[in-house]
Formats: C-alpha cells, sequence, structure tokens
C-alpha cells in the first residue's frame, strides 16, 4: 500500500519446494520490529487460496537465533495467477542488526474446511456413571482450569479421575484421525474425550453443549494427555493425543442438551522454504529517557521507531496482563496531528533484565515529523 512503500524497501528474492514460489518481496527493519512482504505462488497447480496457513514459520539470524513473538496475516489473493500475498510481522526481544535475516516455512497448508455446530449424534443420556475410570497424578497430563475440591490449586502429586480411553471410538464425522474416544459421567460431571492422530496436521477441534435454546456451553475445564504404545500415560512424548473436556451440568438435565464439535481440516503440504535477505536498518529511531510510574513499573526510557515504540522499565507487573492497555495511554504528537497508540504486548526480558512494553502503529510514522510522545497526560519532546 502506498502508505506502507516508503517505511520498507525491496528485496525479491524467493525460494521454491514442492512447486511453490515463496517470495520476500520487501522488508522494514526497526530497532526490534521487521515487517515482510511476502507472496505464496504454486507453480504447478492450484493449491495456493485465499485461506492457506503457514505452518512452522518464522525468522531467524545467524546472532540472535529466532525471532520473538510474530504473526502472519492474508492481505490479498490473486487466482489468475494463484498468489497470495502476505504481511509478517514480529517483535524481537533482541535489537535486529544488520546481520542477515532467514525466513523458513516448513509446510502450508491449505483447502481448509470449517464445520460448525457439527451434531456428534450422541444421546447423553444413555451415558454410563462412574464407569470405565482411571486414575493419573496431576503431574501426568496437562489440565486447564482444574480445582480441588476447596477450589485451591491442584499439585502435582494430586490425583484426577478420567474417562478410560478408546471405551467408544465414535468417528461421528467421519474423518480418519479423529474420534471421540470415550464419554460418560464422573462424579456428577459429563466428560467427553476425543482423540487426535499425531500424524494429522492443519486439523483443530472444539467440543460444546447447545441448550435447548441453541445457545452455546462452553467446558467449564479440559485435561490433555498422550498414551505410549503400551498405553499408559506419557507426558510430552509426542504420541497422538487426548483431549477430555468436563461439563458441570447436572447429568439429569443432560436430556436438554446436544454435544456438537467446531472443527476444521484441510491439506497440508510438507516442505522447506528458506529466504536470506539482508536486514539493514531502514529507518530513523528517536529515543529518549522519561520515568514514568505505572502500577509497580517505572518506565525509563523509550524509543520510537516508524514501526511503534518500546518502553524499557524497572521493577516487576503482577497484575493481569489484560489490564495494563487500561494503565497506559500513549498518543504520539506530530507536526500533522496525534497518533494514538494501542499497546501490543508486554513482557519481561530474561537477558536484557528489564521489563518491555510495545506499542505497534497501525500505519508507519514519519518520525521526521514526531515533535513528542504524550504518556498518561504527561508529554515528552524529542529534539
Amino acid at each position: 500500500s502506498p502508505e506502507m512503500a516508503w517505511a520498507v524497501r525491496p528485496i525479491e528474492m524467493s525460494a521454491e519446494d514442492q512447486g511453490i514460489r515463496l517470495e520476500v518481496v520487501a522488508a522494514g527493519r526497526f530497532d526490534n520490529r521487521l515487517k515482510l512482504y511476502i507472496t505464496l505462488q504454486d507453480i504447478e497447480g492450484d493449491r495456493i487460496s485465499g485461506d492457506i496457513g503457514l505452518h512452522e514459520y518464522g525468522v531467524s539470524s545467524p546472532k540472535f537465533g529466532s525471532s520473538g513473538a510474530a504473526g502472519i496475516d492474508i492481505i490479498s489473493y490473486d487466482p489468475e495467477t494463484r498468489t497470495a500475498t502476505l504481511l509478517f510481522e514480529s517483535v524481537s526481544s533482541d535489537v535486529l542488526d544488520d546481520s542477515k535475516l532467514t525466513f523458513s516455512v516448513e509446510g502450508i497448508e491449505y483447502n481448509s474446511i470449517y464445520h460448525e455446530n457439527y451434531d456428534t449424534g450422541i444421546d447423553l443420556t444413555g451415558l454410563q456413571r462412574d464407569e470405565g475410570i482411571t486414575e493419573v497424578t496431576v503431574s501426568r497430563i496437562n489440565a486447564y482450569n482444574i480445582r480441588d475440591s476447596r477450589g485451591g490449586e491442584l499439585k502435582a502429586a494430586d490425583i484426577i479421575r478420567l474417562l478410560e480411553p478408546n471405551m467408544d471410538n465414535i468417528n461421528f464425522a467421519g474423518i480418519p484421525g479423529f474420534m471421540i474416544s470415550s464419554a460418560g459421567i464422573i462424579d456428577g460431571a459429563l466428560h467427553v474425550q476425543a482423540w487426535v492422530d499425531k500424524e494429522k496436521r492443519g486439523f483443530g477441534e472444539h467440543f460444546l453443549l447447545l441448550d435447548s435454546s441453541g445457545d452455546p456451553i462452553n467446558a467449564d475445564s479440559w485435561f490433555f494427555f498422550e498414551l505410549d504404545d503400551s498405553g499408559q500415560f506419557a507426558p510430552d512424548s509426542g504420541h497422538s493425543g487426548y483431549r477430555e473436556y468436563v461439563f458441570n451440568v447436572n447429568p439429569d438435565d443432560l436430556g436438554q442438551y446436544r454435544l456438537v464439535s467446531n472443527f476444521h481440516h484441510n491439506e497440508y503440504l510438507d516442505g522447506r522454504w528458506d529466504v536470506t535477505f539482508n536486514a539493514g536498518d531502514s529507518g530513523k529511531t528517536l529515543e529518549t529517557d522519561c520515568g514514568i510510574p505505572v502500577a509497580e513499573l517505572v518506565l525509563n526510557h523509550m524509543s520510537i521507531t516508524p514501526f511503534g515504540i518500546t518502553f524499557s522499565a524497572d521493577g516487576s507487573y503482577s497484575g493481569p496482563g489484560d489490564m495494563l492497555p487500561f494503565l497506559l495511554s500513549v498518543t504520539v504528537n506530530t507536526e500533522d496531528g496525534d497518533i494514538e497508540m494501542p499497546l501490543t504486548s508486554a513482557g519481561y526480558d530474561w537477558e536484557a533484565d528489564v521489563f518491555t512494553i510495545h506499542c505497534d502503529a497501525v500505519l508507519p510514522i514519519d518520525t521526521d515529523m514526531v515533535t513528542s510522545v504524550t504518556v498518561n497526560g504527561e508529554r515528552f519532546a524529542f529534539k
């Protein structure tokens, strides 16, 4: 776009594998922020579309290894040339210097199919109660939102009661490598256990209940675990995984609900695409000291580039991360007007021993036009 063009420079370097050409068209790097314009073109068939997804992608450099927080979005798709254009954005914990960067992709998902509220066909009123149960310690599974009888955090040695795997094996959707392995009532709660083959790429599932009005009810908690070839619990072993959903609904009222699933599946192309290019800085960085108290933090330094603002802070923040945007108001003051800056990420940089806060610009900021930055009502001028 014209708004972005001045902040990036041409790269036009590409790699090919499996009949797919990946090209890094243009790049912009400022301090620890990186934006790449990338195209993917199918030069052999018709696999690229407007809903493709990249698997195991990212940027690395010889000096700093892999990049930090990153995301990628599809900007456009040209069906005539079978070409998709994507924008990759990354914020690294390290300042990216003039060394070469390599953008890598290990797989491409395409031809995605989405199913919403797919009826499993299971009669919930006929499920067994407190039968077919196995017990395991918390240390051998991953648990979400599980509490003990007093509402406290579970300990590694605490015992969890789960459904015995593979009691039912209901392939309700007719998709290989995906099924409801078991379903039943344990301690007055509905348990639904799903299995997905470890070889199944580009697949995602979620189970929920629909009440008589069609309103969704999500699981109150869930477990994830893996079993080895002998059927023993084997955490982080790389074996196929089971996810067990727990719904705290009255078993006597299960006739009012339907068990449904939202899931998506697609085709997967395994390959390797690597494009290496020079990462020379492409713009001006403004810096100043500040000293702004925010909760338990003191923001002591800020740097502003065309891609956003980074604050470094002393202290630590123990509050919920989603509260920080309500504690920090940032505005970039320019000769052409003010730009409100949303907080996009925050966290502790262990190597630098500093807390950092990032505010990404929606459109590039012309740093030559910046006069000051206002933080929580206090203005900081740049010379």
